[in-house]
């Protein structure tokens, strides 16, 4: 199945979390819930507006979406894009953003956002690709094994977006040029949360802005799109038994849905090439420090009991602790366990595991093997 970009561009009628109610209520949260994501995609907004197109789609869907290798199937796409991403070696903007007076709690939550969509738009990616290969009678991978994720976290951040109605008239400027330069009638969740930040995200975009379009952000897009077609073809299986029988005549034969399935396969390979590359012109401090995603991404491979006498790196005990670990460099395996948003515990002796119950809010711990490289803030 080629890339293809449609011509003219179709309009879309997605249909806003707030504004559903009913059965469509209840596939949106189903859906957030399995991609863990605080958002609904545009993508998957658009498509409910066929509600028997939509129906259909997710109830296939479904079980393929909390499975250890559909989240196999975005590890390698992020790994891809994240490759891909350095060799167009973007400007790091830190120093500025310093200069300018942001701190390092800001630069932190603006990482910590980028990563959210950075992982989640993966998921839509590769639901938009099984959407436009069924529609355009390419089936599915027939393979029904499949092994179901240990742990589906449940996910409680909420996204501030800047609509363009509250938004200043530098952020309004910014999101006409990004429709433009684009070639498309919306401006994409992720640049209206990161909008939250006006000076930011205006050098960001600036960053990336001369990028799109080239060669080089091309050949990324077209290896994601290259990728996500051969990962549901030939290795996501298909528990759900998804297939263009499911969908009837009526349906497939509906150009608006067509178009809205091609729009979207075509977009989000770029929006994921950008969403990367602002992620790479920030990048993040070698510290301890991880974020609900972080945990969501290696729990698949590596869940076990909780250690003992563990402390959290926000109270600031364990100093001499992450100093030691970073000494052995990317030797060691740290046990930690999530107790908030931004916190981890660390053991203070990582050779004594015990019980979960000695910590007072018992929870799963995963064992990640230290690099500097995947340390976020």
């Amino acid at each position: 199945m080629d890339r293809l970009k449609p011509s003219p561009i179709p309009k879309i009628f997605p249909e806003a979390e707030y504004l559903v109610s009913g059965k469509k209520q209840i596939w949106y949260e189903e859906m957030k819930a399995a991609y863990q994501v605080p958002w609904m995609g545009v993508v998957t907004m658009a498509f409910a507006h066929y509600e028997d197109f939509f129906e259909v789609l997710w109830k296939g869907l479904q079980p393929l979406t909390t499975t250890v290798e559909f989240d196999l199937a975005c590890d390698e796409l992020q790994a891809i894009v994240e490759k891909q991403v350095k060799n167009l070696q973007p400007e790091n903007l830190v120093d500025d953003l310093k200069a300018k007076g942001f701190g390092a709690r800001e630069l932190d939550e603006i990482r910590g956002l980028i990563e959210i969509f950075h992982r989640g738009n993966l998921p839509y990616f590769l639901t938009a690709t099984i959407a436009r290969r069924l529609m355009e009678g390419f089936e599915l991978n027939e393979n029904q094994e499949f092994q179901k994720r240990s742990e589906t976290k449940a996910v409680s951040e909420k996204l501030v977006l800047i609509e363009e109605h509250h938004a200043t008239s530098e952020v309004r400027s910014l999101y006409q040029d990004i429709r433009q330069t684009l070639d498309l009638p919306f401006v994409n969740t992720d640049y209206r949360a990161l909008a939250r930040w006006p000076s930011y995200f205006s050098d960001a975009w600036n960053g990336l802005r001369p990028w799109i379009g080239s060669d080089e952000h091309e050949g990324i897009c077209l290896e994601l799109h290259e990728a996500a077609n051969h990962l549901v073809s030939s290795v996501t299986p298909n528990p759900g038994r998804l297939s263009r029988d499911d969908f009837s005549a009526a349906l497939l034969q509906n150009q608006d849905i067509l178009l809205t399935t091609r729009l979207f396969q075509w977009l989000l390979p770029g929006l994921i090439t950008n969403v990367a590359f602002f992620r790479e012109a920030a990048p993040q401090n070698k510290r301890l420090i991880f974020t609900d995603i972080f945990f969501r991404r290696f729990s698949i491979a590596f869940v076990t009991e909780c250690p003992s006498q563990c402390v959290s790196r926000n109270r600031g005990t364990d100093s001499k602790i992450l100093k030691s670990l970073e000494k052995e460099n990317s030797s060691v395996v740290a046990w930690i366990t999530p107790i908030g948003t931004n916190e981890i515990a660390i053991p203070r002796n990582r050779n004594s595991p015990v019980k979960s119950s000695a910590i007072k809010q018992p929870s799963k711990a995963i064992m990640v093997q230290w690099y500097s490289s995947i340390a976020t803030p």
